[in-house]
């Protein structure tokens, strides 16, 4: 019910700027009189003062009224309201209405200025605001008192922060909820968390939030201008992201009553605030001038209100649109610019279905109430529209109330608390919608019921809301750290035994190593405070155990190249501790600590040597004929015979150079397994290395001890087998493909060379080392050649590589079975030497220097009873020849030929027409046959042969005939390194290169047929030689 202007008791008029405290003057005064009703601008602070008054009256007697919440007791004494929602006919002693200054807002100042002309309580009315309403209010309400209160703390500006700066207790202001949410999130990752308060938060999601700011949880708060509005909180700073904001119309400045409401949240009762703006945010600046203005409080008075007419016409639609339109007749009352309220009274009055209803004074009036509903979904005005449509037909249909079963619809599928931030907001605001309905009276058939279903659904979705909000802006592991270290000034710090660091039951980071690695969820300058605290714990842990590996722990360090060769790693206790650089040698990386440790420079430095003393050990003990060979070259050290050096020359070195000075120059040499004397010979322990072999060695140096052979296949010829000796010394063996030290292709040795030469070369990008037992592996067509070749590999074509000391194997078992051009089959055993079969086999012998060609041969004949007894005979025919072979390995190779036995061919045509007279028509199979065949045949010529002669003129008593054995020399001089099987059991025991036709296990040579026996060996050959230290042999023994 309207009252006239002056009716009612005393007015009073309390004006000042914020910290004043007169809201709390307010509140007291109400309580003192039997009934009160405040309105406030916000719901959210009605509902703390509801809050209070309820502590101090009881909630019997205490009502809350706001646009979606509706609380009221039988017999309310006091009633708390937003200023929209006041019930003017409730007669009352003591009114108020805060903010008072909003009737000059362009959005609801008519609304304000309606309260402050008819709104009176019984015996006392009260207005609350800024000073800028002095002069509206004296004329406007002459009898009013005025009372003036000065702010009870100072509020001054300081100049723009950084975020990362900004100090505790403060409360960042942003004008949009995007830019509340862009804050919140920089906040949280850079001081650990906030709080978010904006006016679209329910009152529940507000409070909760505005809790976790009080008690201490987070020291910051990001929030609307809506904090401006009487919301008390304890902040001592306000920086402003922005000076311009949105009305609803356009963008513009702050003014400055603006920029003081809201930065006179800062400072509490009697502590002072400050205020500024944030160092970075375009547009973020304040003029001088409004800064004086704030900071004293001086503001230009205001000269207006805004006003609409309250005196509605109800007897139709248009003429209630002219009387809220109409003006008024005092020239310091505004007519406000046209709401959303009367823009839908008009879209709806001219709808036809709703101009036939709204035909009485009742039924215009219910449509204004209709047009009252708040646009809380913001969707856009035609669902809106279509909404009040649809409400104000049902209200005005048979049962003039809304169904219940689309209400049930409606408010059902918003009973869901899943989903982000903004899917929860967006349902509480169209619960707002439904909620602001169930409390119309008389507007549903059981508002109470509904009022309840709204109610309680809008506080789950605030609380599942609060959590989202908690859960993305706040780190609450930080926030709960941090209030314990104000309050008690130190944290409980602990180690556990996963090196986990905890501080206070709280997971911070783990001890990796002597490296402190914080816990990724955890950030901000807060965390750095909890690293400090947990700094004297963690300083005495890495102490200790700097000690122990410095002492002893060192010995356990591993090797880790599982990021590349071209990036090693030293763990430790499963940390990583240190990785390798290219240092001033291939063969010394230097130790570089990882980054951040804890140590101090002098623990640093004592853990990189322990490291680097490692490390050396470990090159050491793997490549030691390489680190040997590496000083024998620079003249660093001399070379010392060790225990791996020292190999029975009888053994080892004087079979070996019997071989090689039958053979020819580039003859490859290996470890045979002869065991005649070698008293003759000069120790290889004592041989020189000079001359083209230290040439040689240096490139296997370079190449990090695996050298192809065709790099260096001129110098191996004119070596000769005192230099070669000089060669073994190092263990260096001469292969057919390369030249290697066997003891370094074991898989320790081989990663060592490899992080070696990808260090010293700065090669990244490279595939894993090769699984190590693996002797045939598929290689990757990006990845250098020498990558393979110094892993111990030999690629030989197809994207395959072979182990090479597996493809020398094959060399040495295929060379007896090739000689002088015979063609030979292989068997399961010697494919399995290299691993592999096919296409794959058949280039691996291609490596090796071995061709091949298909023939077609009858298919094997299954046994039958018939054919039994032949092949017994053949059998028999068989036996001499294994054992031949076996006694000629014992000899000289010139001997082989003359032991294999003539009668096998013969014994084979003769059974061959017994089995034909039982096989028709054998079926033909394809047959491969290798052949002895190199890519590159090496010239054969008469002055190699003589020069070869001349430099062992020397050797050899008397003038026997140089050439005689020239055919055989050819021979080798296209062959692959001859020498002694390399550890492999079929290729027989010590055989040296001779010119046997086969192994005597079935390979049938088929170039033998027209070969004649010699009579007898020269005794001036060096085959004669061996043959004699063999003979010698046998009789000492």
């Amino acid at each position: 019910m309207q009252r006239a202007q002056g009716d009612g008791g005393r007015v009073i008029a309390v004006l000042g700027p914020t910290n004043t405290g007169k809201t709390h003057y307010a509140v007291e005064r109400m309580l003192g009189h039997a009934s009160g009703m405040i309105g406030f601008p916000l719901r959210l602070l009605a509902r703390e003062i509801y809050d209070r008054v309820v502590a101090a009256k009881g909630a019997a007697r205490v009502a809350l009224l706001t646009g979606e919440e509706k609380i009221v007791p039988p017999r309310p004494s006091y009633w708390i309201c937003t200023v929209e929602s006041m019930p003017m006919s409730q007669r009352v002693d003591f009114l108020a209405v805060d903010e008072i200054q909003l009737a000059a807002d362009a959005q609801r100042g008519h609304v304000f200025t309606d309260r402050l002309l008819y709104a009176r309580g019984v015996e006392e009315t009260v207005f609350m605001g800024a000073a800028t309403m002095q002069p509206l209010i004296s004329r406007l309400l002459p009898d009013a008192t005025l009372v003036t209160r000065q702010r009870l703390s100072q509020l001054r500006y300081v100049q723009p922060q950084k975020l990362h700066r900004l100090p505790r207790r403060a409360a960042l202001v942003a004008f949009s909820a995007e830019n509340v949410y862009g804050l919140a999130e920089l906040v949280r990752r850079n001081r650990g968390g906030t709080a978010v308060v904006m006016g679209a938060l329910s009152p529940r999601t507000r409070n909760a939030q505005v809790a976790l700011y009080q008690n201490g949880d987070v020291d910051y708060l990001v929030a609307t201008d809506a904090i401006g509005m009487g919301l008390n909180m304890d902040i001592d700073h306000v920086a402003f992201s922005a000076t311009h904001k949105f009305d609803g119309e356009r963008v513009r400045a702050l003014s400055a009553p603006e920029v003081a409401q809201i930065a006179g949240r800062a400072g509490r009762h009697m502590n002072d605030g400050s205020f500024s703006t944030l160092a970075g945010a375009e547009g973020a600046s304040l003029d001088p001038q409004l800064i004086a203005q704030v900071e004293d409080h001086d503001f230009r008075p205001l000269k207006a209100l805004i006003w609409r007419n309250s005196r509605l016409d109800y007897r139709s639609a248009a003429k209630l649109v002219a009387s809220l339109e109409s003006p008024s007749a005092r020239p310091d009352l505004v007519r406000a610019r046209e709401a959303l309220d009367l823009q839908a009274l008009k879209a709806l009055a001219k709808n036809s279905d709703v101009s036939a209803i709204a035909t009485t004074p009742a039924a215009v009036q219910r449509l204004w109430e209709v047009c009252q509903i708040p646009d809380f979904r913001r969707v856009s005005a035609s669902e809106h529209l279509s909404l009040l449509q649809r409400i104000y037909r049902d209200l005005m249909g048979r049962h003039g109330v809304v169904p219940h079963d689309w209400m049930a619809k409606q408010v059902s599928r918003l009973d869901n608390v899943q989903g982000d931030i903004d899917t929860l907001a967006a349902r509480i605001a169209n619960i707002r919608t439904w909620t602001y309905v169930a409390n119309r009276r008389n507007w549903l058939s059981d508002a109470a019921h509904w009022a309840h279903v709204t109610r309680g659904i809008e506080d789950k979705l605030s609380d599942a809301l609060h959590d989202r909000l908690t859960q993305r802006f706040v780190d609450r592991r930080t926030s709960v750290l941090m209030r314990e270290l104000r309050q008690r000034g130190e944290l409980s710090v602990s180690i556990d035994e996963t090196n986990e660091i905890i501080v206070e039951g709280h997971a911070i980071g783990t001890l990796d190593g002597f490296t402190f690695r914080a816990d990724p969820s955890a950030v901000g300058e807060e965390f750095k405070t909890l690293e400090q605290a947990a700094d004297i714990a963690l300083k005495a842990e890495i102490t200790r155990r700097a000690k122990i590996f410095c002492n002893i722990g060192y010995k356990t360090l591993q090797l880790d190249v599982s990021e590349g060769m071209h990036r090693p790693k030293l763990v430790w206790q499963k940390s990583v501790i240190a990785r390798l650089e290219k240092g001033d040698s291939p063969y010394e990386p230097r130790v570089k600590l990882v980054e951040g440790t804890l140590l101090t420079d002098a623990l640093a430095e004592n853990v990189r040597q322990s490291c680097a003393a490692w490390l050396s050990e470990r090159i050491a003990d793997k490549l030691e004929p390489l680190l040997k060979l590496k000083a024998e070259i620079e003249k660093q050290a001399p070379a010392k015979t060790t225990e791996l050096q020292k190999a029975p020359e009888s053994a080892e070195e004087a079979p070996q150079a019997a071989a090689d000075s039958a053979s020819a120059p580039d003859a490859g040499e290996g470890a045979g397994d002869a065991k005649a004397p070698a008293a003759p010979v000069v120790a290889a322990a004592d041989a020189p290395l000079a001359g083209l072999a230290r040439g040689v060695a240096f490139q296997i140096l370079e190449r990090f001890g695996v050298l192809p052979r065709g790099q260096v296949s001129e110098e191996l010829r004119k070596i000769d087998q005192d230099a070669r000796k000089g060669l073994r010394r190092f263990h260096i063996r001469i292969g057919a493909t390369a030249l290697y030290i066997p003891l370094i292709l074991k898989p320790h040795a081989v990663e060592l060379r490899l992080l070696a030469w990808a260090l010293w070369n700065g090669i990244s990008d490279l595939p894993p080392m090769p699984t190590p037992g693996l002797v045939w592996i598929q290689t990757d067509p990006k990845a250098p050649r020498e990558f393979y070749e110094i892993a111990g590999f030999r690629l030989i074509g197809g994207h395959e590589a072979v182990r090479l000391d597996m493809l020398e194997r094959l060399a040495d078992t295929a060379r007896p079975l090739g000689q002088n051009g015979a063609k030979f089959t292989v068997t399961p055993e010697i494919m399995g030497l290299v691993g592999c079969s096919g296409e794959s086999f058949i280039r691996s012998m291609r490596a090796v220097g071995y061709a091949h060609e298909i023939v077609k041969v009858p298919a094997p004949v299954q046994e039958v009873p018939v054919q039994e007894a032949p092949a017994k005979d053949t059998s028999a025919q068989e036996t001499p020849v294994q054992d031949a072979a076996d006694a000629a390995s014992d000899v000289a190779p010139e001997t082989a030929p003359e032991t294999v036995p003539e009668a096998t061919p013969d014994a084979t045509a003769e059974a061959a027409p017994e089995a034909a007279a039982d096989v028709f028509e054998p079926e033909m199979v394809d047959e491969v046959r290798f052949f002895w065949s190199p890519r590159q045949p090496r010239p054969a010529s008469r002055n190699r042969n003589r020069s070869h002669a001349a430099n062992h003129a020397d050797q050899r008593k008397g003038g026997g005939p140089k050439v005689k054995n020239a055919h055989r020399a050819k021979t080798e001089e296209n062959r692959p390194e001859g020498g002694r099987s390399h550890g492999n059991k079929s290729g027989g025991k010590g055989r040296a290169a001779g010119h046997r036709q086969g192994d005597g296990r079935g390979y049938k040579s088929h170039a033998s047929a027209d070969r004649k026996p010699r009579d007898e060996i020269n005794e001036d050959s060096p085959f004669a030689q061996l043959k004699a230290l063999k003979d010698a042999l046998e009789k000492r023994g």
